[in-house]
Order: C-alpha cells, then structure tokens, then sequence
C-alpha cells in the first residue's frame, strides 16, 4: 500500500521505511530518523576499528556536551536544568527517592502508562506508605481526562503521566495537568518519550516539573527546581528472625 504524504510530520528521506509503510506504533517504537542512525552507527563504527584514537577525552567531552545543549534546544529549556545518565530507571528512581510522597499523600497516574514511568514511584509507596491512585482506561483503552484531573487533590504530592501513552498514542494537556498539580502542591513528573521530537515542549510554557525522555539506553531528564522536592531521609533496615528483609530499591521495566 502506498503511504501518503498529506499528514507526515518528515518525508521519506528521512525516514525511509515510511514510504514502505504506514506504521503506526510510533508511540510504542518509533522510527529512527536516517540521519541520526548514520550518525549512530558512524560512531559504533569508529569507536569499534579505532578506540579513544577517534573518541579521546576531549570527544567523549563533547559528545555529552552537544547531547546537553541539543536537549535544552528540544525542551526551550536551559543546559543546566538537562541531567544525563545511562537508563531511564537509575533516573526515575533517583527523582522517586529524593521526593518520597510520605504516608497519607498520593500519587496519581494511568493504568495504561509504560511500566517504566510508575514502577519506581510504586517501589517508594511500597516503603513510605503512600497511595498510587489509578486513572482506569475504557474499554478502548482511553482515558477520561476529566477523570483523571478530578483525582488530583490535596493530598496529592506527585502526578506522574506519559505525555503520549506507548499503547495508544493518547497525549495530555502538560499545561492543564501541571497546573492541577501546583493547586494542589504536588508535582508533575512527565514521561515524554513517546512525544519528545514529534510534538512540541516548551518546559517553560508549559511548568511541568520534570520531564524524562529516553533513546535506547540514554535517558535524559529536564528538570526545574520550582519545588522542594529533595527531601533527605534515613534508610533503615527492617529485621525479623535474626534475618536481614531486603527489597530491591531501584525498580524498571524489566525488574
């Protein structure tokens, strides 16, 4: 079947397989642009035949340095507010642990969002106490945004959304649902994984809290300090018939 043309947001220079195809899991695995694949497999490619020769310290440098810059740009955000790290969970994680919505708090989210985004915040409510309130898709998978906005209340201390949902493409107002959350104190954390490149994100016009956007196994957060969401806390841990109860801190994907 021969796509067309009238609704593609880049032709098939840059992405190939759409002239080949109408593909619509992009918010599940998208499409890699040519030119960034190229760039990619360049570097593989050298760093594999030529080591720290072709990719020194300098390079290495500003390597991070560009994807720094080249994320505020995507974001309007400015580099300092850009972190880095090598997964997505070790990030989520890291943001879940420092905020730790206490006991008689809650944080509210979708059934329907990547495990990824919510298990960490899960993991935290398993260990403080704290309530995750579920938003329930219908029948076809949707939400109800009213719904979802309703759930937001004094207690809340986190809203944590998938800005496109990987199942169904769904997307949410980022500004509506940041402003639901700064009524009520808490803090909108968003998943923009799905969205990040095909729709636009302006961190600033917008006053979502944090936003994570992942490539492979590169994660990147913008984040804006506009709460006191760091709190310091004290891990202890929990004995009982002269054995140590251990519970994995740091939940992903894939455990």
């Amino acid at each position: 079947m021969q796509a067309t043309t009238a609704n593609r947001l880049g032709g098939s220079d840059h992405f190939p397989p759409a002239e080949r195809h109408i593909y619509l899991d992009a918010a599940s695995v998208g499409l890699s642009h040519a030119g960034g694949a190229a760039a990619i497999s360049a570097w593989q490619n050298a760093l594999a035949e030529e080591g720290t020769i072709a990719f020194d310290e300098q390079a290495e440098v500003e390597c991070l340095d560009n994807l720094i810059s080249s994320t505020a740009r995507l974001f309007n955000a400015k580099p300092q507010d850009i972190a880095i790290a090598s997964s997505e969970t070790v990030l989520m994680a890291s943001l879940a642990w420092a905020v730790m919505p206490p006991a008689g708090t809650n944080i509210v989210a979708t059934d329907v969002t990547h495990p990824s985004t919510i298990y960490p915040w899960m993991r935290v409510a398993q260990c403080t106490g704290a309530e995750v309130r579920w938003a329930r898709a219908d029948a076809l998978m949707r939400i109800d945004a009213d719904e979802l906005e309703a759930m937001i209340d004094g207690d809340t201390s986190v809203v944590c959304l998938s800005h496109a949902e990987y199942g169904t493409g769904q997307t949410y107002d980022i500004k509506r649902f940041a402003e639901a959350a700064h009524r009520n104190g808490a803090i909108l954390v968003l998943d923009a994984t799905q969205s990040a490149g095909q729709v636009p994100i302006d961190v600033a016009a917008t006053g979502a809290d944090a936003i994570r956007h992942i490539h492979l196994q590169m994660a990147v957060w913008t984040v804006w300090d506009r709460h006191d969401v760091c709190r310091a806390r004290s891990a202890k841990a929990q004995s009982g018939d002269h054995r140590l109860a251990i519970t994995q801190g740091y939940m992903g994907f894939s455990g």
